[in-house]
Parts: C-alpha cells; structure tokens; sequence
C-alpha cells in the first residue's frame, strides 16, 4: 500500500483511478474516429453482460467470500439506494410524466452505482482484500434489486403475460444465472479443482476492461441535446443525495466509524452504471438522459473517488 503514495488523493488517482479508466479513454478516442461503431460495441456488451458480469458472481461467491460481511452496514447502503430509487421513479413517472418503464430504468440510473466494472476493479488497487467485502455483499444485493427491477419492467412493457413466465424469463437472465451458480459453487459439498476457479476469475477480470471499452465508445457518440433537466436529476441524485444518505444512516444514526465503513461509502460515489443503458437500449426508452448522465457522472466520480479514498 506504500506504493500509493500514503493512500493521498493524487496518489489514488494517479496509480489506482486513471489505470482504470484509461481503457475507456481509448474507446472514446476510437469511437471518435469510427475505428468502432455502436452495432461493435453492443457485440462486445453482450460478450460482458452474458458470460463477463455471471463470472463476477461467481467469483465473489467463492467460499468463504463474504463469511466477515457486516450485514447491517450492506443493508443502510441498500437503505439509502432504495429511497434514492423510489424517489426517482415517482418524480420521473409523476413531475416528468414518463411511463412506468422509463422511470424504472431513471430509477435505476439514479441509484444503481456502477459498482462491478469499475469501483470492483479499483478497489481490488487500493484496499487490501478483507476490506473488499462490503463491496461484494453490496454487489450480491444489486444483482437481486436489478433483476427484480427487470421483472417489473417486462411486467409493464407485457400487459395481460403470464407473470409465471416472465418470473422464469427474469431467472434465466445471466446475470441471475452466476448469482445462483455462484451459490451452489460455494455450498458445494465436494471441494473442486482449483481450476475451476481460476478459469471464473480469468473471464471475471476480462469483464471490467471491455465494459470500460464500450462506456468509452458510447460516451464518443453524439446524442441530441434533449432531457437535460432528468440527467441533472440522475446525476444529482447519484453522486450527492445517494452519498448524503449513506452518510447520514452509517456514520450519523448508527455511528459506525469512517475506517469501517470507507469503502461503502466509496460505492456510492461510483458513475451511473451501464445497465440502466443496456436495459433502455432493449426496451426502446430514450436513452439521451442516461447517457449524457453516465458522462457528466463519470467525469465527477474522478475527483470523489480518491477524495473518499483518501479521507
């Protein structure tokens, strides 16, 4: 750890942060010159969001991953994302007037950090690894709020399916998928080769840099000016109230020391994740709010990362 210079600011920005993004520096700068279109960069979405991000699951799922989980601290930040997400919905669906679809995904891109392809991989830099723990809980939780999320969306966008069928449609989602194999690899009465995890964490640690790649291209496209007012909310909502909330539930109401719930506190400070992109991509929403959001977000999570990383 002496190597980021003390844990300072510059110090986790210059070895810990920049490393990361610059992947996507590289996607917008080729994205750019039309090296790499957008029908280029969905194929190597579906490569992560299919085979990358299940394999994340499962790793962090390995036995005895998450045995020293402070469960309560997971839970306040689940708390706050919570009020973050519904507070979202309702001003979208009732002060903007969009459908119940799009205030889901709004909701999403308000609350949901984007935790598994980029904090993941710079906390893995900064903390040693009992102290990524949180990390992983938040992100079990995550999967199971996103998939729900889905759920209701194909609810909402399926008026008068049979929900059986959309609740097996939601099952079979991949990333669902690695959570449940994830939870059986770890419970698994026979102790397997270790192989077989390292072949998972080998497609895990792909998944982060090809994400990082497409969020560079995506960021390169230009979209019409439109929707500022909803990527204000989204940004403002994810980078300041969620933080707040956070803030106010662990260190204030339940007095939890900094040094023990940092790098909680770190998630909530993360951009506005790639999923509420993906999923308005696949259900025909207007996508010029979480995109301009996803930009401005990531840009302002640059200074605040290693400000709370530091601290």
């Amino acid at each position: 750890m002496a190597e980021l210079s003390e844990m300072t600011y510059f110090g986790i920005l210059i070895n810990s942060v920049l490393p990361i993004i610059f992947i996507s520096f590289i996607g917008f700068v080729l994205g750019k010159k039309g090296i790499f279109s957008l029908e280029e960069a969905r194929i190597i979405n579906k490569f992560v969001a299919m085979i990358g991000v299940p394999a994340i699951s499962i790793a962090i799922l390995q036995k005895g991953s998450l045995d020293n989980l402070n469960l309560e601290l997971c839970l306040l930040y689940i708390i706050a994302e919570m009020i973050v997400y519904i507070s979202a919905f309702l001003i979208t669906k009732y002060c903007f007037g969009r459908d119940n679809i799009e205030s889901i995904l709004i909701a999403i891109a308000s609350s949901f950090s984007n935790h598994v392809l980029f904090i993941y991989p710079i906390v893995k830099l900064i903390f040693p690894a009992e102290e990524l723990i949180q990390v992983y809980g938040i992100i079990i939780f995550d999967v199971i709020l996103l998939a729900t999320s889905v759920f209701l969306i194909d609810v909402f966008s399926n008026q008068g399916k049979d929900i059986k069928s959309l609740f097996f449609k939601t099952l079979v989602n991949p990333v669902v998928i690695g959570l449940l194999v994830g939870i059986i690899l770890a419970n698994f009465p026979i102790e397997l080769p270790k192989g077989v995890f390292n072949s998972v964490e080998f497609i895990a640690d792909s998944a982060a840099p090809c994400a990082l790649f497409i969020l560079g291209i995506l960021l390169s496209l230009n979209h019409a000016q439109k929707d500022d007012l909803l990527s204000y909310l989204i940004i403002s909502f994810k980078l300041f109230l969620h933080p707040l909330l956070a803030l106010v539930l662990i260190l204030y109401v339940f007095h939890y020391e900094w040094a023990e719930s940092k790098t909680t506190i770190l998630v909530t400070v993360a951009p506005v994740g790639v999923m509420a992109m993906t999923f308005a991509t696949r259900y025909g929403v207007p996508t010029q709010a979480i995109s301009k959001s996803m930009f401005w977000s990531l840009l302002l999570s640059l200074a605040l990362i290693p400000l709370v990383g530091a601290i």
